[in-house]
């Protein structure tokens, strides 16, 4: 029916090409100080601690800066995503127009060929979809 060893092998390969892809995700949106400052906030919310008015102030001048450029960044991300698409699909059709056999021979080679630019428009695409989660 199926293999265990062979699934776990598998889970195994795609737990370590997920670590891979997340790492790629997080170097593109690189948006550290944000990610800083909101557990700051919600720590001192969680704690129940006191806000003064002047960090309240704070609270509420400094998030909309980084919302604005978190959009910013957000517009960055998308265009280098569709860039990703095009290079992806310029490969392949580079690809699929030298090879030779049948169509599925042709279109199997081509997708293997451009399996990186792949990998790579999939990273732009989580790392638009992960920043436009934090909006």
């Amino acid at each position: 029916m199926y293999n265990d060893q062979n699934i776990k092998e598998i889970m195994g390969d795609v737990d370590r090409h997920t670590v891979k892809i997340n790492q790629l995700v997080d170097d593109v949106i690189d948006f550290e100080e944000l990610d800083s400052y909101i557990s700051k906030v919600e720590d001192k919310l969680k704690n129940n601690d006191m806000l003064s008015d002047s960090e309240l102030e704070k609270i509420t001048l400094r998030l909309p800066i980084y919302i604005y450029f978190a959009i910013e960044k957000l517009e960055t991300i998308g265009i280098k995503n569709d860039l990703g698409k095009l290079i992806k699909q310029e490969k392949y059709s580079q690809s699929y127009t030298k090879e030779e056999g049948t169509i599925k021979d042709k279109e199997n080679k081509a997708e293997l060929s451009s399996l990186d630019e792949e990998i790579v428009e999939k990273a732009y695409y989580r790392a638009y979809k992960k920043l436009k989660g934090k909006e």
